[in-house]
């Protein structure tokens, strides 16, 4: 700020001379961390695993104790899997109440994913598009089939076409 009396400070001059605080109290939920960060982290696309020690480097960064609060990497997982499935109904109902969607068309693709343990699992990846519709295609799921046979893919399309009734009458088969 100038010497001078009559010489005119900003208000954003104001805000940025202000004296900020070296640290700042917060209060953290004992129970219900992982639902807090959760969200967030999915939209950062951060694993299950990295979402818990993120939670965990805050509340040491704040001086308190892991210990004190209920979580644990299975609470992230199941917390990571309920936001997961609330938004997917939440997207899957816009998609299904848009008028512009007419019809859909399915893609699908399956994969073999390697565990941790060495054990190899097959999933098959289902993405939804609206034909004309002016949408962007939709993931919609990829659950794990029994092998890698069409016969198998195609219960799994009919499973979740069905899950979120976009057959219309819901008696696809």
């Amino acid at each position: 700020v100038s010497a001078d009396p009559d010489a005119h400070v900003s208000y954003r001059q104001q805000y940025n001379l202000r004296k900020k605080p070296d640290t700042v109290m917060l209060n953290l939920p004992q129970k219900g961390l992982a639902k807090l960060v959760t969200p967030s982290a999915g939209r950062m696309h951060m694993s299950t695993n990295q979402s818990f020690v993120y939670a965990t480097d805050i509340i040491k960064a704040g001086k308190g104790k892991v210990s004190d609060f209920a979580i644990s990497r299975s609470t992230f997982h199941a917390q990571r899997k309920d936001t997961e499935k609330k938004l997917a109904t939440k997207l899957m109902e816009t998609f299904k109440n848009d008028p512009n969607v007419l019809y859909i068309i399915i893609h699908w693709d399956g994969k073999k994913v390697k565990l941790l343990d060495r054990s190899v699992k097959e999933h098959i990846a289902l993405v939804l598009q609206a034909a004309r519709s002016g949408r962007q295609p939709q993931f919609i799921g990829a659950p794990c089939v029994p092998n890698g046979t069409g016969l198998a893919m195609k219960d799994a399309i009919i499973q979740y076409l069905n899950m979120y009734d976009l057959t219309g009458d819901n008696k696809c088969k």
